[in-house]
């Protein structure tokens, strides 16, 4: 990675892996939000985060690691795992307009 604005070479080991972290979580950030190529790169070259290539790479590597990461937790969480259905597309997606005055009620409770 370039650009170590964060932390002066003087700095421990410590500190400059801390701040790679940091850099590389602002670029997650930038992408997140949308920023293209040529800002994160921008942003970049004055050592604020990390190339875009980096960031995109990282993001593919949790994306990948994901699913395995489910499959972990429910292998290992299977003896005390409720999965619930809950299919109340309708009122929960219905427009409501809140207020003070009327509760809310359930209009529609099918599976």
């Amino acid at each position: 990675m370039s650009g170590m604005a964060l932390v002066s070479d003087k700095k421990s080991v410590y500190n400059k892996v801390e701040a790679r972290k940091t850099i590389l979580e602002i670029g997650l950030y930038l992408s997140v939000l949308d920023a293209t190529c040529v800002a994160i790169n921008t942003i970049n070259s004055i050592g604020f985060s990390a190339y875009y290539i980096i960031v995109n790479n990282f993001k593919h590597k949790i994306a990948n690691k994901h699913s395995l990461n489910i499959r972990k937790f429910l292998s290992e969480h299977s003896d005390h795992l409720y999965i619930y259905n809950l299919n109340n597309y309708h009122d929960i997606h219905k427009k409501r307009r809140p207020d003070a005055i009327t509760l809310s009620t359930a209009k529609h409770m099918a599976t």
